[in-house]
């Protein structure tokens, strides 16, 4: 009966300690011209529990028109593989997308309230970018300071901004150039993003469990009309 007793203790404890851990999510995107470099980390424990996801290589396949990376993870156990994206899997992505995003109205509320637990503790956004005319250049420099200024008001928003953003961008006149360097670390509690996903699932499982009612009704009322 005591050791029953420890056992259960013990997971309480480690459930306990789950919940209120915080876990530290660090974006890094790097575009140098036709290299990029996309990187993900997730950290937890102080660096007990860690986990990194990496995209090195993005090139564009001209033979069958298709997106090559390599993809490369590195946690409980490590892997490194070369994948490809055609675009009838590009374009089955964005009809998926496309189908959530059109029943996340009802998930807004959930997402609003989980976003405003986020913290974002560090964001770098660096860029340098140039064309061959100098007009063209102005202009898109324009563009894309209004394209930062309104992904740091969106941020500031719906989450928690603890720093001032570093934002840069250099224009090029002399000759076209691409460059960015993005950077951005969030912190997040495990409990709230647990019970988030609970309330995500939750609702995911009710909208496809009316969807596949939906479609069996419609199906039942052709058939009763071609009858």
């Amino acid at each position: 009966m005591t050791t029953i007793v420890i056992i259960f203790l013990i997971i309480l404890f480690i459930f306990i300690l789950l919940i209120f851990t915080n876990i530290s999510i660090t974006i890094d995107f790097a575009h140098l011209q036709d290299d990029d470099r996309f990187q993900l980390k997730i950290r937890a424990l102080r660096g007990l529990v860690r986990y990194n996801y990496e995209v090195p290589v993005i090139k564009i396949d001209k033979e069958d028109f298709a997106i090559v990376y390599e993809e490369r993870s590195k946690g409980v156990r490590n892997s490194q593989q070369v994948k490809k994206w055609t675009w009838p899997d590009i374009r089955q992505r964005i009809a998926e997308t496309k189908k959530f995003l059109e029943n996340i109205v009802h998930l807004s509320m959930i997402i609003k309230k989980f976003l405003k637990t986020v913290k974002v503790q560090h964001f770098e956004w660096h860029s340098k970018i140039g064309l061959k005319e100098a007009d063209k250049t102005a202009q898109l420099i324009g563009i894309c300071w209004a394209a930062k200024g309104l992904t740091i008001a969106m941020i500031s928003r719906y989450m928690k901004l603890m720093i001032r953003p570093d934002v840069s961008l250099i224009p090029s006149f002399q000759h076209p150039v691409t460059q960015t360097r993005f950077l951005c670390m969030f912190e997040v509690r495990a409990g709230n993003a647990i019970l988030a996903g609970f309330k995500i699932l939750k609702y995911w499982k009710g909208f496809r469990l009316a969807t596949v009612s939906d479609t069996k009704r419609d199906e039942k009322i052709g058939r009763n009309q071609h009858v």
